[in-house]
């Protein structure tokens, strides 16, 4: 539910000596057939080829995960997602050999696969000359931010510009932390917004 869809009555005293005063919500605004609510979400995946010593028996490995995060994603379908640790590296097949796919590639893929038009604002794994690959970096901006993706549902909302930036560093072990954002405009409604 919408806080513009809560609608009811409520006290409000700020001091023990002065009375309360009543007042009332105003409805939630009824919305044209052609206008939406805006929809976003974040999600923290936990990266696919990271694990702890101490794993839990609740931090199972990408390839068990991946179709339960689809399923979630497509039950609530938001128009932009905003992802943690959805990781750039390369995956591992069963093997343990490395393909040319990443987390946050996959997962795209996976929910195009499951009938969505979700899209990635950046689809750059690293900043260097060849994007593809950290070996042998020439480090060259190119708007890839780690871990941290942005996902948008092209049927919803337009991508008008993205970037990141890197922050600064908290203390030594610290790794390279990013802000990831998206401009878009609300298809049903028009209106741009920053996420």
């Amino acid at each position: 539910m919408t806080i513009a869809g809560i609608v009811g009555e409520c006290s409000i005293s700020a001091h023990a000596k002065r009375p309360a005063t009543r007042t009332k919500t105003a409805p939630a605004p009824v919305l044209s057939p052609l206008t939406q609510p805006l929809s976003v979400a974040t999600f923290n995946l936990k990266c696919a080829n990271c694990y702890d010593s101490d794993a839990t028996a609740d931090q199972l490995p990408w390839a068990e995960r991946r179709d339960t995060v689809v399923a979630q994603i497509k039950a609530k379908m938001p128009d932009v997602i905003g992802f943690q640790e959805v990781s750039q590296a390369w995956l591992k097949d069963s093997n343990g050999d490395q393909i040319n796919l990443s987390q946050f590639e996959d997962l795209q893929q996976r929910l195009v696969a499951a009938g969505t038009n979700y899209k990635v604002t950046n689809s750059n794994r690293n900043n260097c000359e060849n994007p593809d690959t950290p070996t042998n970096c020439v480090w060259t901006d190119q708007g890839a931010s780690q871990g941290t993706k942005v996902f948008y549902n092209a049927d919803t909302v337009d991508l008008l510009d993205q970037g990141s930036e890197r922050l600064d560093y908290i203390d030594e072990v610290d790794n390279q932390r990013y802000v990831a954002w998206g401009s878009f405009r609300q298809k049903s409604s028009k209106k741009m917004f920053l996420f």
